[in-house]
């Protein structure tokens, strides 16, 4: 008899411990899918604003130097990207993709542009080519990412602290 309820014991702790791993596995799975919900609207929500930015605070391109958009802003692999045409001359155009990985963004400055600062002059790498359809050959690297030309106005502070709260909601959402 002491055999037999010693078996049952083994048996009931087995059957309870296989229940606790699974309740466990579950709730790993649901907190992991879930966290992955809310990274990706926060992405979304960042993406978001740079492009209205981009879009409300340009009348149909940036000024010369920045160019215009070609592909605007998408987030891929926790890193930003953006890429623009910017005129060389007259009749040459260079096709110029920016990336920045969001754990390199120290801060958001606003002068007359709004933009993301990195945390040193190799956070921004730039990619150029020649023509939409090459590859992109030239690297170099930049510390700042413009996003648009507010202007001189107080607006441009308001803009700043969303987008800077935006910014470190989505780097929070990465370390989690």
């Amino acid at each position: 008899m002491h055999t037999t309820l010693k078996k049952k014991s083994i048996s009931f702790l087995r059957l309870f411990i296989s229940i606790l791993l699974t309740c466990f596995f579950i709730t790993a799975y649901t907190q992991t899918k879930q966290s992955n919900k809310a990274t990706q609207k926060t992405e979304q929500a960042l993406v978001n604003y740079l492009n209205k930015l981009y879009s409300d605070y340009t009348v149909n391109e940036m000024p010369v130097e920045l160019g215009t958009v070609q592909k605007p802003f998408y987030i891929r692999q926790q890193t930003l990207y953006i890429t623009r045409r910017i005129p060389e001359s007259e009749t040459t155009v260079s096709i110029v993709q920016y990336k920045m990985p969001i754990a390199e963004i120290a801060d958001v400055f606003f002068d007359y542009y709004i933009g993301l600062q990195g945390i040193n002059e190799a956070s921004v790498l730039t990619e150029t080519s020649n023509a939409a359809d090459d590859p992109f050959p030239k690297q170099g690297n930049q510390m700042l990412l413009h996003v648009a030309a507010v202007g001189d106005g107080t607006a441009g502070y308001d803009i700043q602290t969303k987008l800077r709260s935006l910014v470190k909601a989505l780097q929070q959402s990465y370390k989690q």
